[in-house]
C-alpha cells in the first residue's frame, strides 16, 4: 500500500463516486462541501496501484483533540485497508501532538465499531443512531 496526502477536492469526489456503499457510512460530506478537505488538519490517501482504496481525515478541535474520518472503497472492505489506514492516522495524529482522537459511528456499522474498539476506541456517548467513541493516544 502506497500513501498520499493531497488535500483536492476532485480526488475526493472521484473516490467518493466510486465508493456508493461506503458513502452511506460515512456521512462527513452530506453536509460540508467537498472543498472542506482543504481545511483539514492531516488528509491520507491508501493506494495499491493507481487505484485510491481508503481515505481517513484529521479534523482539529483543539490543541490535543481531533475527529477521524475513514471511508474505504466498496471494493476493499473487509480486507484490512481501514485498519491500515487508521494506524496511519494514529502516526499522524501523535506526529502533530494530539492527545485524543474522537469519531462518530452509525450504530448500524458493525465492522467499523468492531475495528474502532480493537484500536483502542471506548463509546463515550449515543445519540440518535449514532455513536461518539474516543481513544487516548
Amino acid at each position: 500500500m502506497i500513501w498520499g496526502s493531497c488535500k483536492n477536492e476532485e480526488v475526493l469526489r472521484s473516490f467518493l463516486e466510486k465508493s456508493e456503499k461506503a458513502r452511506e457510512n460515512f456521512s462527513f460530506y452530506l453536509n460540508r462541501p467537498l472543498l472542506y478537505i482543504t481545511t483539514l488538519e492531516k488528509v491520507v490517501w491508501g493506494k495499491l496501484g493507481n487505484t485510491i482504496v481508503s481515505y481517513g481525515h484529521l479534523d482539529r478541535i483543539n490543541s490535543e483533540r481531533c475527529w477521524v474520518g475513514l471511508c474505504v472503497s466498496d471494493d476493499y472492505q473487509g480486507k484490512g485497508f481501514g485498519r491500515k489506514t487508521l494506524k496511519r492516522l494514529f502516526c499522524e495524529a501523535s506526529g502533530i501532538g494530539l492527545k485524543y482522537l474522537n469519531l462518530s459511528v452509525y450504530k448500524s456499522n458493525a465492522p467499523a465499531i468492531n475495528l474502532y474498539k480493537s484500536e483502542g476506541f471506548l463509546k463515550v456517548e449515543e445519540e440518535n443512531n449514532n455513536f461518539f467513541m474516543e481513544k487516548e493516544l
